[in-house]
């Protein structure tokens, strides 16, 4: 399926099913959480809400596994090495909408 996508589907994707991230806490993903090979999970995005993860064992970190820290390097050399914001946002700097991509992108793709 990954190899299918282009990006940033397939790190979308893959992030998704290697981590086990909801799509709130996959929009939310920030770059300053992703460092020493695992994702700390701060907030939630749902619609333009940012709030907090759904649960408290949401905050724990989540191990990434080396073919996903791949994907997450070649996406973040992809968008300019940034190191702060979102890792699947838009140009604008808001959370990319996960549907719309789903929508649009991927299910056409699959």
């Amino acid at each position: 399926m990954i190899s299918v996508l282009g990006q940033p589907a397939a790190t979308v994707v893959a992030t998704a099913a290697f981590t086990g991230m909801r799509k709130g806490e996959l929009r939310g993903f920030l770059w300053e959480n992703y460092n020493q090979g695992a994702i700390w999970v701060s907030q939630s995005v749902w619609e333009s809400v940012i709030d907090e993860p759904k649960t408290r064992k949401s905050k724990s970190p989540v191990s990434v596994i080396g073919p996903l820290a791949n994907l997450l390097g070649r996406h973040r050399e992809a968008k300019g090495n940034r190191q702060t914001g979102f890792v699947f946002g838009t140009r604008k700097g808001t959370a990319l909408n996960l549907s719309n991509l789903a929508k649009r992108y991927i299910r056409p793709r699959l």
